[in-house]
């Protein structure tokens, strides 16, 4: 498996996507989507969004990573692993 990481947010900077990166231990690409092209192209519609893509470049899920993060609310711990389950599956 291969993974990227990729910020369509215009508002982060790529020192703000250094600092984010260094926090969480990234161990794969973390890059920047300046004019959210490569957004648009996948049709995300929130932040943070997964894609996993097969070998034959189909999408074979799209979503969140887990339900930690809600809107207004950061949960101590996530009760569901959306991606993880796709992964899985």
């Amino acid at each position: 498996l291969h993974f990227v990481a990729i910020d369509a947010n215009p508002q982060d900077s790529l020192q703000d996507m250094a600092a984010f990166a260094a926090r969480q231990s990234l161990s794969y690409p973390f890059l920047k989507d300046p004019d959210g092209a490569v957004a648009k192209a996948f049709g995300a519609t929130r932040t943070p969004e997964v894609f996993v893509i097969d070998p034959r470049g189909r999408i074979r899920y799209s979503g969140r990573i887990d339900d930690q993060y809600v809107i207004g609310n950061i949960r101590q711990s996530a009760n569901s692993h959306e991606l993880t389950d796709a992964l899985d599956a």
